[in-house]
């Protein structure tokens, strides 16, 4: 549902099909979460509310891992290392996850 609209049908915002391998048996919302249930004879698929995004640069990289929630990861060589000597420079990867305070629909890097 999208925030800020009241209910009805124009508050609802459609998300692209999924599709299952079998027949869907029962659906159930989660308690607490934005997440729906779908059981079949095959077992349980769990279906966000959230098309969960994710992006890349050559150094970083942003993947959403929630509604409201975003991991953020950057690579970086030890720049006083090897130089001049002709070896290659360590690599490091540091990273922070992060609450953005809105739900996030799409994410862009540069």
């Amino acid at each position: 549902q999208r925030a800020g609209r009241g209910g009805g049908k124009e508050s609802w915002e459609a998300l692209p099909p999924i599709g299952l391998s079998s027949e869907v048996t029962s659906l159930r919302w989660c308690k607490g979460a934005a997440l729906l249930a779908a059981m079949t004879s095959e077992g349980i698929y769990q279906l966000s509310e959230t098309i969960l995004q994710q992006r890349m640069t050559e150094d970083v990289a942003v993947v959403q891992l929630g509604a409201r929630t975003l991991h953020v990861e950057w690579l970086y060589a030890d720049v006083g290392y090897g130089l001049g000597h002709g070896a290659e420079e360590p690599e490091y990867v540091e990273g922070f996850t992060i609450d953005a305070g809105i739900n996030v629909k799409g994410l862009c890097i540069g």
